[in-house]
């Protein structure tokens, strides 16, 4: 088995909402790729696969996902609170309690980031770091995994509805000037 399992995105700028649910399944592939390397012994270099999958793990997190969370917190979340839809309100009030949810991750993601990069270069962690890294992960897992489920069960259905198809249209151009 691949450490990074993939398949091509389902979806394209003109269904910017599927692009969203895309990106959330290489969120969870890329994680789970962390957690397998985590599972590693500290003490010894990551080699392969294993190196290759925490190469690939940190760009992503670094650039990707940063644009997936853009494209919630400056496309989405705006226009779910500009829509005059009834239910606008309903979705408003999930992308809230998310939102808050995003900015929560960083320092996980900083811990994850900062050993993985370290055992990269240096061919070894110490037992307190992978510890530590472990438990960030152990922590981003469970919040992510409700997040996702979420975003991908209670949100999105929302935004198909709420949202128009000029401000999918919006959303879908401005997700792909932040991509250039």
């Amino acid at each position: 088995m691949a450490l990074l399992p993939g398949a091509p995105p389902a979806a394209d700028f003109d269904d910017p909402i599927g692009m969203l649910v895309d990106c959330h399944r290489r969120v969870e592939r890329f994680l789970g790729a962390q957690e397998r390397v985590a599972a590693q012994p500290h003490d010894r270099p990551l080699e392969g696969l294993f190196a290759d999958g925490a190469a690939t793990s940190l760009r992503y997190f670094r650039t990707n996902a940063p644009w997936h969370t853009a494209d919630e917190e400056e496309s989405l979340f705006p226009r779910l609170r500009a829509s005059p839809h009834p239910r606008a309100p309903e979705a408003v009030a999930i992308a809230d309690a998310l939102q808050a949810e995003h900015a929560d991750m960083e320092p996980l993601h900083d811990v994850v980031n900062d050993a993985i990069q370290a055992w990269l270069a240096e061919g070894g962690i110490d037992a307190a770091r992978h510890t530590r890294m472990g438990a960030a992960l152990d922590v981003m897992g469970r919040v992510y995994a409700a997040h996702i489920a979420r975003e991908d069960d209670e949100l999105f259905p929302l935004a198909e509805l709420v949202l128009d198809a000029e401000a999918k249209a919006e959303m879908g151009r401005e997700m792909r000037a932040r991509r250039l």
